[in-house]
């Protein structure tokens, strides 16, 4: 037994913790410069400065919202009501769900730190626009479309033009507006949402989106 001890001490005596110790300094290290960036996070920018927009997890969107305003950063993820569904004799409820799916708003002063403060929080994915230059829309803008739906305009029951697969729109408001694009999916019965492929900053992109904001292109 004291031969067994000895050796295990004497195994001991040559292992290098300079590793591990470098691990934790440089674990250390992040936390302490998120934390910092959180903190420029919550410094409030002017009333007028324009919104930047979040790509999040599918889902997480009032999740990331409620982690983003604990954390005392502005953030707005404008709501809708959604479809209520029926399946036989079982009806569920519409509920709110947000306008835009994967997307949220999020208001801060500008800067390498807040950016990468903002990356880091759970379930977001990217900053529309990248990291260096950040696509940005204006407050009032931002204001104008969550007060809209805020009064409903948005909801799926509202009636709205007829869409088909394949044809051409321009998007009248909300995050991509005036960019165009083309019909993927949805929109045949004139309510709810219709997945649209937008032209947007030199890319198309795959949004799901309101009939309501979208408008029928003259070919």
């Amino acid at each position: 037994m004291m031969m067994l001890d000895k050796r295990l001490i004497e195994q001991a005596e040559h292992i290098d913790l300079s590793r591990c110790y470098k691990k934790s300094d440089r674990i250390i290290s992040q936390r302490r410069i998120r934390d910092s960036g959180i903190a420029k996070l919550s410094v409030r920018a002017e009333s007028d400065a324009p919104w930047l927009v979040l790509k999040v997890m599918t889902g997480r969107e009032l999740e990331v919202g409620e982690m983003l305003q604990k954390a005392d950063v502005e953030s707005l993820v404008p709501m809708k009501m959604g479809k209520e569904i029926r399946r036989r004799r079982f009806v569920t409820p519409a509920r709110k769900e947000p306008v835009f799916i994967g997307y949220l708003f999020a208001r801060c002063i500008i800067s390498n730190d807040t950016m990468a403060a903002l990356l880091g929080f759970n379930h977001v994915t990217g900053i529309l626009g990248g990291y260096e230059k950040p696509y940005l829309v204006a407050a009032r803008n931002v204001l104008s479309f969550n007060e809209k739906a805020n009064e409903g305009h948005f909801d799926y029951e509202v009636p709205h033009a007829v869409y088909r697969r394949g044809m051409k729109v321009v998007v009248k408001d909300g995050i991509f507006a005036g960019s165009r694009g083309e019909i993927i999916s949805g929109g045949s019965d004139g309510k709810g949402t219709a997945v649209v492929g937008v032209h947007f900053l030199g890319g198309l992109t795959p949004v799901i989106m309101p009939l309501a904001i979208l408008e029928p292109l003259c070919a």
